[in-house]
């Protein structure tokens, strides 16, 4: 196995740039997922990355991009007692620049100047921002036990800041201060749904036609919004391509007169005649814009810096159309001659095969996920084009888990490739059940043993709890049942109840208390939320089942970190002798067979299978062997080096009470930095990847759209009947397996 994963990992570092990328920068940092904040600054574009490692600046003609000496202020330079701050936003108008900082519970303006290759900070002026912090479970604002909403929009007018924040009990407020001073003032604003610059000392805000800004056909208006006396002039209609809900910002084209705003890649041009019109298209949903002082827009993706055109005579000249394609920000970029553009989703499975065999898919490439729509007739009835050719494909295929390759295959081609899993797995936490001298169940049996022997020993214990969250009867059986009937799918066995397995399993689950086999959904108060929370719980609901979540639990595990919440996947054998089987859900990709666009499908393909991440690797293929360093491990490293340093100084510096509680959060710090330096190194280790593959993927199954599985399959209308008290579970086993006769029938 070690020869096709070393091919395929070769493959993935040596496959060819796809096509030319439109001009760019790129930003140095050690990671290419590194957190870059771009910020409008005198006209060009300062880009702050990872905390304020390092700092750059993109010029305003979009010609030169530099690195830049900073000195940022430290959080306790800004407020007493403060050991962190967030850089919030940048505004600037009529030359003069301000940075943007908060501590947990307040705002700092701080003049900045950009001369030459230096940044400097001056002196942070607090905004009396009292109004807009919240208070965590109505606690009293002596306990500050709080955080600040800094607002969505941020704009400065002469010596005035604006602020956009969403109001305390509906729509959008409007905030401002004197930046000089700090001095709040309310304004008066009605039915606003976000601002922007203008010009003139003027805003350009957004409002609703209507009340209702959410309803289905609230019409929006962009108008602009005269600060001396809060009076609005219309500019024009928004259009159908504008999203309220985006945050996404509206820029004023002065040459044009006219606005420009995005939706979701598409970038629109506004009229003041109300027409709209495509212009121009970034290459990530989630690419923030600036507009850059000579009119051109600039945004960050993977660590580089994109310059986007709004000529329409210069728009990519092909178009793939997506559906249900996410998490691809590192692959669109690279196809730069190609328009991606998302295609209306149907509302489930059964709707998107009347369109496929209908041949009414107006879709290139789709992202499906086998809960909702199972592969195999897709594949069998040719719907799906053969990727088999695509570079790459063969490669990865091949080195993957059989469960994972074999539903995609058929006569040799390849059909769709598996990008994502998940699963519903329940979890355990060894720990918990070690302190109340339980083992982890080997058995559906075992577990129903620990379950009865809890409720009866350590029901009022307050420190643990059964489960994180309330189940009930019905829940539990249904869990039972579909445990049972996904180890004899992954066994090859058919799809029946009246089985002495099954029997087994229904004595076990009959000899549980009644008060938790009772159908009754507990309502839970907020309070009794917390509280349960707060306790250890013996199993959890769900589970972190990836290698990386594996390697993350066993390390706090090996260093006896106290968290209720380390916990790993529980795999039950649902009969004595029977193999301890993992579901899980798989989201694959997949071109539609009759796209006109297929060679640039394939491209796009080829270009995920390039940039398939090691994470994703770790999880799908067979005998992946490599730890996975974490990028981010040196500068977590020197940030929290930081933290115990800036402790240090107050802990010197402090008093009596003040100094005692100081002295106890440095040792915490400590303990978590050691911890940090002992354990972060890797995101997956080696010992979480033997765990993985020699417990989790001994029977791997994949988890398909199956109808007698999952709700709405003739379990959940039994269930009802049964726990209704209309039937025996002689009854509803005998019906179960009349009704998966039937059905069996159906699928053949």
């Amino acid at each position: 196995m070690k020869k096709p994963i070393a091919l395929l990992l070769c493959l993935i570092l040596t496959l060819p740039a796809l096509a030319e990328e439109p001009k760019s920068f790129t930003i140095s940092s050690d990671s290419e997922d590194a957190w870059i904040q771009a910020f409008p600054l005198m006209g060009g574009m300062l880009c702050r990355v990872e905390n304020g490692e390092s700092y750059y600046f993109l010029n305003p003609e979009g010609t030169e991009f530099r690195p830049l000496s900073v000195s940022e202020p430290k959080a306790s330079d800004l407020e007493e007692g403060a050991r962190y701050f967030q850089f919030v936003s940048v505004v600037g108008d009529e030359g003069k620049s301000y940075a943007l900082l908060s501590t947990e519970g307040s705002l700092f303006a701080l003049p900045i100047e950009l001369s030459g290759d230096s940044l400097s900070f001056g002196d942070a002026v607090k905004m009396d921002c009292e109004h807009r912090l919240h208070y965590y479970d109505d606690t009293s604002q002596e306990e500050q036990r709080a955080h600040l909403r800094t607002g969505e929009r941020h704009i400065l007018a002469g010596d005035t800041l604006y602020i956009c924040q969403y109001g305390e009990q509906s729509g959008k407020e409007l905030d401002s201060f004197n930046i000089l001073t700090g001095e709040f003032t309310p304004c008066e604003v009605e039915r606003m749904v976000s601002v922007d610059s203008y010009k003139d000392g003027k805003l350009l805000m957004v409002q609703s036609e209507g009340e209702d800004m959410y309803a289905e056909d609230a019409v929006f208006i962009a108008s602009i919004l005269d600060l001396s006396d809060f009076s609005t002039e219309e500019f024009a209609p928004l259009g159908p391509n504008y999203r309220h809900y985006s945050n996404e910002n509206i820029f004023y084209e002065e040459k044009t007169d006219s606005l420009l705003y995005a939706n979701n890649m598409q970038i629109y041009r506004l009229n003041r005649n109300g027409e709209e019109k495509l212009c121009g298209y970034k290459p990530s949903d989630y690419m923030q814009l600036v507009m850059l002082g000579s009119g051109q827009l600039a945004g960050i993706t993977q660590n580089k810096i994109l310059l986007i055109s709004t000529d329409a005579s210069k728009l990519p000249t092909a178009e793939l159309r997506m559906y249900h394609v996410y998490g691809d920000e590192k692959v669109r970029p690279l196809l730069s001659d190609i328009m991606f553009v998302e295609v209306e989703e149907y509302q489930d499975g059964v709707s998107l095969g009347q369109a496929l065999v209908s041949g009414a898919l107006q879709a290139d490439v789709m992202s499906l996920d086998t809960y909702s729509n199972d592969p195999a007739p897709m594949v069998q009835k040719g719907y799906l084009a053969d990727l088999q050719d695509v570079p790459g494909v063969k490669e990865l295929m091949d080195s993957l888990y059989p469960f994972l390759r074999e539903p995609f295959v058929n006569d040799g081609g390849i059909f769709a490739i598996p990008v994502r899993m998940s699963s519903d797995t329940y979890s355990y936490s060894p720990s918990n059940l070690k302190e109340l001298g339980y083992e982890a169940p080997q058995t559906f049996k075992d577990y129903c043993d620990i379950i009865t022997d809890y409720l009866e020993n350590h029901a009022d214990d307050e420190a643990y709890t059964l489960f994180d969250s309330p189940t009930n009867g019905n829940y539990f059986l249904v869990r039972m049942v579909n445990l049972y009937l996904k180890t004899r799918m992954q066994m090859g066995l058919p799809l029946v109840l009246d089985t002495p397995e099954f029997r087994e399993m229904t004595a076990a689950y009959e000899s549980l208390p009644a008060s938790f086999r009772s159908p009754e959904e507990k309502e839970m108060s907020d309070e009794e939320w917390m509280e349960m929370s707060e306790k250890k719980a013996l199993f959890y609901t769900c589970s972190e089942i990836s290698p990386g979540g594996i390697s993350y639990v066993l390390n706090e595990l090996k260093a006896d970190v106290e968290n209720n919440y380390s916990s790993l996947p529980l795999l039950l054998a649902p009969w004595e002798g029977a193999p301890k089987v993992a579901s899980f859900y798989t989201e694959y990709l997949c071109v539609f067979a009759q796209s006109p666009n297929l060679d640039n499908a394939k491209r796009y393909i080829e270009a995920c299978v390039k940039n398939m991440s090691k994470d994703t690797l770790a999880c799908m293929v067979e005998g992946f062997s490599e730890p996975i360093e974490d990028d981010y491990y040196d500068s977590m490293i020197k940030y929290m080096q930081e933290q115990l340093n800036t402790l240090k100084e107050e802990i010197d510096k402090a008093e009596g009470a003040q100094k005692t509680q100081l002295e106890k959060e440095y040792e915490q710090a400590q303990k978590d930095f050691e911890y940090q330096k002992e354990y972060g190194r890797y995101t997956v280790t080696k010992e979480g990847l033997e765990y993985y593959q020699n417990i989790v993927m001994t029977s791997p199954l994949m988890d398909t759209a199956h109808p007698l599985l999952g709700w709405g399959g003739p379990l959940t209308e039994l269930s009802e009947r049964y726990f209704g008290g209309q039937m025996s579970m002689d009854q509803l086993i005998k019906e179960f397996d009349q009704k998966a006769r039937l059905i069996t029938l159906e699928q053949q």
